[in-house]
């Protein structure tokens, strides 16, 4: 049962016990106006008094159950109104939760390849023969393979550690990483022409 249900069971009720009670006021009129005119003392006097008395309490039910009848419509209103928002309010948390799940599940699969992903290329860098350093956008080691643990000289706790690039990823730019001794020369680039004979 729905709430706009039980509101109507429950206005109606009260229409209901209103109703007995008009009918009761009533009931108790008549009965002494029956007795007034039994007992023959001032019979016009009461009559006048229990019709005044009559008269009134049927207006006054009148006017009571109408704002009743007003103030219930006007609660009831109000009160589909407010589900109605509730409503809309429930829907669209619905929606923000089912996109929010969405968006949790891209990031999970997102996150998974990425790791996916790092494993190969790790795989990949960990067997290659030549060293390999691996620098992420700020310049800081994130990855080195063990050529270039062991050829360089390089620990575990150099991960992280920063290199300054003066000379376009240069051997140079190592020094302060590379803890086996190398002699750093400039290197000399010959170049050979041919000629025709």
């Amino acid at each position: 049962m729905n709430f706009q249900t039980e509101r109507k069971i429950e206005t109606n009720r009260w229409v209901i016990k209103a109703r007995w009670l008009y009918f009761l006021v009533n009931l108790v009129i008549i009965s002494l106006v029956a007795l007034a005119c039994h007992s023959n003392l001032h019979f016009p006097i009461m009559m006048g008094i229990f019709t005044l008395i009559f008269v009134f309490s049927n207006v006054f039910f009148y006017v009571a159950s109408r704002r009743f009848s007003k103030t219930i419509q006007k609660q009831t209103s109000d009160l589909e109104q407010e589900s109605r928002l509730r409503t809309i309010e429930l829907k669209q948390l619905t929606e923000s939760r089912t996109s929010l799940q969405k968006a949790l599940n891209e990031l999970h699969y997102a996150k998974d390849r990425a790791e996916e992903e790092k494993n190969k290329t790790l795989a990949i860098v960990s067997n290659f023969t030549d060293p390999i350093i691996v620098l992420n956008k700020e310049n800081l080691i994130t990855l080195f393979n063990l050529a270039a643990k062991l050829s360089l000289g390089l620990r575990n706790d150099d991960l992280g550690r920063e290199v300054l690039l003066k000379d376009d990823f240069g051997l140079k730019n190592f020094k302060d990483v590379i803890r086996k001794k190398f002699e750093f020369k400039k290197m000399v680039i010959i170049q050979l022409r041919c000629t025709k004979f």
